[in-house]
């Protein structure tokens, strides 16, 4: 699980990272104060674990995180 804190060190983001044999699947849990750096926490999470040729990342969004889409087009993904 990756974490970051906000400047009052609230938790603002974490991200859960399950690699397997053929993929890596990400949930990211951002707190609605922080939407606006989702992007910079999708990028920072990527450096973490990023994807590689042989082994793709994907992602879980939720329904009712309906900005999570485009922040996800925007870095790159399909």
């Amino acid at each position: 699980i990756w974490v970051q804190r906000d400047d009052k060190n609230e938790l603002a983001a974490f991200v859960q990272i399950h690699e397997g044999s053929v993929a890596t699947w990400m949930r990211f849990f951002i707190h609605p104060g922080a939407d606006s750096d989702a992007a910079e926490i999708l990028k920072s999470a990527l450096l973490v674990k990023g994807p590689r040729p042989s082994q793709p990342v994907y992602l879980c969004v939720r329904r009712y995180e309906g900005w999570v889409p485009g922040v996800l087009q925007n870095t790159g993904f399909r």
